[in-house]
């Protein structure tokens, strides 16, 4: 662990990545724990079905797009444009709760997710040496994850109380989790300039 932290220390450019998909990874399960609840607070487990299958499909189609396109030269526009997309996905389903809405949102969301995570496994791969990945990456995802034990806790539990259709804190915390998603990707952009 300890060689990994020397590792991306030393390349402020990985540590900034490596911060960027923590706040990514946090923010992604505030919002996760909220959604299977607010379905079924408004219709019924079919819907959810219908639902988790286009979001399912917006993930495969994200993937066969990335494998494709492979991204581009500049795998990090790819990563910001899909998270900055994401963001504006997730900003719009707060905006009301309706199927044909939640639908859209949730297969953009979705789609976005396969070229943030292949654009970003591609940098990581290109920028760390063969021999050392493993322990680098090893490191990477212990601190990229590290955010998952607590993420639930704060979006789950309290959102639910007052997720009612669509209002109150669940309603906040998308809008919330979409507009960083905006401006993380804007300053991501910039800084890639």
């Amino acid at each position: 662990m300890r060689f990994g932290w020397d590792y991306i220390m030393l390349r402020k450019g990985l540590l900034a990545l490596l911060i960027f998909y923590m706040i990514f990874n946090f923010l992604s399960g505030v919002i996760g724990p909220l959604l299977v609840p607010l379905i079924l607070d408004n219709w019924d487990a079919s819907t959810l079905g219908y639902l988790s299958t286009l979001m399912g499909v917006g993930m495969l189609v994200g993937t066969l797009v990335m494998s494709a396109w492979g991204g581009g030269k500049r795998k990090i526009f790819a990563m910001l444009g899909a998270f900055m997309l994401d963001g504006l996905f997730l900003m719009a389903v707060c905006l009301r709760v309706s199927i044909p809405l939640l639908a859209v949102c949730g297969f953009g969301a979705m789609f976005c997710g396969p070229i943030t995570i292949a654009a970003s496994q591609a940098i990581w791969q290109a920028k760390v040496a063969p021999e050392v990945q493993g322990r680098v990456f090893a490191f990477r995802r212990t601190i990229a994850m590290s955010a998952s034990n607590r993420r639930a806790a704060i979006g789950g539990a309290p959102g639910r109380l007052r997720l009612q259709a669509g209002h109150g804190s669940g309603r906040r915390a998308g809008a919330c989790a979409g507009s960083h998603y905006w401006c993380w990707g804007r300053a991501g952009h910039r800084c890639a300039d």
